[in-house]
């Protein structure tokens, strides 16, 4: 670590707006690194750390003593350091800095942390830690013990059983989706004791299952050479009494061995040309796979056409930005491509493959705004609320029907007290000229 010989915080607290702290030093590795800080009327010392932590990349802790208000730098990296700082001005004035090992003394110390040193083919790597990854793509090596007097050869073999684990794993969460489609849109049957789904009735279900099957079942071949194009020929088999999908095992890995580039082409995306100069960068959910020709017309532009599953029209790029050109119009829509000025033509494929179909399929089916499952939802809302305003609506006219029928039946009422009592007289009448 390095520490200030004298009170930082209290130099920092007497800067003026527009006072300029500057420093300078090396970070763990020895690389030259250096800063400036401008002091504004809401700076605060947690705005000066935090600056001087990216200075280092991230991989110092910055403090402030909060007994003496000494400026402490601490390597957060075990191992040997070259962290120091050199120079350190503020506002004018330069602040020294003390350099002290740590980690190396103290009697819960058992033992110093030192880097890990080996080599891959001839070239030398340093490791701070015993899991080194990074070296080789894909691998992390647990070091051990060293072996100064021998050379340790690292065989790297496909683990097929996992892959076919994992394809297995894809499969049955199909399976479940088609169990609970089935359960949830069933009418149900008294007599044979079987229960109505929630869902009985409404085909939103049955046509997610449709759309996600239909993606299982697509044939995936942007180059139109592939022998494995379809999940069926690397052994998805399907139930015919139930629709459901069982993946054999077998012969999946029996495909594996023999051709891994095209089983691994079958499920997940890729894009790659025939000409180094051109790299695929990005890609659009209206990219469609296939093998396509590319000319470059122009210094700023690129067209192309689709030429497998089969020739289309020509589609020009937008203008050509640094050394990324894009397509926005097309089957190549949303297409984005490296290819620097005088790169030349190309014949490019893309796929995105199983993976990556029914990723876009999921998205699309449950996009919160135009997804088939938020429609529905909506639809079943707007359902709803019709229904409350119906019912809201007879409950009013019910109410309005038992208003007038008390009203009328008081009007009778009050009417046949009125002929009663006229009866009475008439009737009293009568009686008095009887006499």
């Amino acid at each position: 670590k390095v520490q200030s010989a004298d009170d930082i915080r209290s130099a920092f607290s007497a800067l003026a707006p527009g006072e300029v702290i500057s420093y300078g030093g090396t970070d763990r590795d020895g690389n030259a690194v250096s800063n400036s800080f401008v002091v504004t009327a809401s700076s605060t010392m947690d705005d000066l750390l935090a600056q001087i932590k990216d200075t280092f990349h991230g991989m110092a802790a910055v403090s402030v003593n909060d007994v003496d208000g000494t400026l402490v730098v601490t390597d957060s990296v075990g191992g040997a350091s070259k962290l120091s700082m050199t120079s350190f001005n503020m506002g004018g004035t330069d602040h020294a800095f003390s350099a002290a090992e740590t980690g190396y003394i103290g009697q819960n110390v058992l033992s110093v942390g030192k880097d890990a040193f080996f080599s891959v083919d001839g070239l030398a790597m340093q490791s701070d830690t015993n899991s080194a990854s990074g070296f080789i793509s894909g691998v992390t090596l647990e070091l051990h013990k060293a072996s100064y007097d021998e050379t340790v050869n690292i065989k790297l073999t496909r683990d097929y059983d996992a892959l076919a684990t994992k394809v297995d794993d894809l499969v049955n969460i199909f399976n479940a989706l088609l169990r609970n489609v089935k359960e949830s849109t069933a009418y149900g049957d008294s007599e044979k004791g079987t229960t109505r789904g929630t869902l009985a009735g409404d085909m939103t279900a049955r046509a997610v299952l449709d759309q996600v099957r239909s993606v299982f079942k697509m044939s995936v071949n942007a180059t139109g050479a592939s022998e494995y194009d379809t999940f069926s020929k690397i052994g998805l088999a399907t139930d015919i009494a139930t629709g459901e999908y069982k993946l054999d095992k077998a012969k999946f890995k029996e495909a594996l061995t023999g051709s891994f580039d095209e089983v691994m082409s079958f499920f997940i995306t890729r894009g790659y040309s025939d000409n180094p100069n051109i790299v695929l960068g990005a890609y659009g959910d209206d990219t469609a796979d296939g093998t396509y020709e590319m000319n470059e017309t122009d210094a700023e532009h690129y067209q192309i056409r689709r030429t497998v599953p089969a020739v289309g029209d020509w589609f020009a790029s937008e203008p050509r930005m640094g050394d990324v050109v894009t397509f926005k119009n097309g089957p190549a829509a949303g297409l984005s491509l490296t290819a620097p000025a005088g790169g030349g033509n190309a014949s490019f494929f893309f796929s995105r493959g199983l993976a990556g179909h029914l990723e876009l399929l999921i998205d699309k089916l449950t996009d919160t705004q135009e997804g088939v499952i938020s429609l529905r939802q909506k639809s079943w809302t707007s359902a709803k609320d019709s229904c409350d305003d119906r019912i809201a609506t007879l409950e009013q006219r019910t109410e309005s029907y038992r208003l007038r029928l008390v009203k009328e039946f008081a009007a009778m009422e009050n009417a046949l007290n009125q002929m009663q009592t006229q009866s009475n007289n008439m009737m009293s009448q009568l009686g008095y000229y009887s006499k």
